[in-house]
């Protein structure tokens, strides 16, 4: 599969290198040149850049990953879905009702597979938790 993902902090090199691992093929985008340069270097990524609108310029996309500041998360996986590409955002989707209602509408509409990273709720210490404050 052809992924982009997009930020590239601690949660956006986490999934780059899992991608990679996996063995797809990965696109970055970073507003931040250096930090794009630092990653695109290290997991040596030739498809890179600092728009995410310029990831469909360097190739096709079966999907992207949406790890940047949460205030982005909606923008972007909105962007992604209207083109009709699968979105992988982290948590949380959205900071307002109306715009994930914005973004739930265009994921229908494009018929466009979606995911929210909820991972960390099936983390055994996250079960503890779970279990200690329904047990009181």
């Amino acid at each position: 599969m052809k992924v982009a993902v997009i930020g590239c902090g601690s949660m956006g090199t986490k999934h780059i290198n899992h991608l990679l691992e996996l063995g797809h093929d990965v696109s970055i985008c970073d507003i931040n040149a250096n930090r794009l340069n630092e990653v695109a270097k290290k997991f040596k990524i030739e498809k890179k850049c600092g728009n995410f609108k310029e990831l469909l310029d360097l190739d096709s996309l079966d999907a992207v990953v949406v790890a940047t500041d949460t205030a982005f998360h909606t923008k972007i996986s909105c962007y992604f879905a209207q083109k009709g590409i699968a979105y992988y955002s982290e948590i949380p989707i959205s900071d307002s009702l109306a715009d994930l209602r914005f973004l739930t509408t265009a994921t229908i509409e494009n018929n466009v597979i979606s995911m929210v990273g909820m991972v960390w709720r099936f983390h055994p210490a996250i079960q503890k938790i779970k279990q200690l404050v329904q047990d009181g």
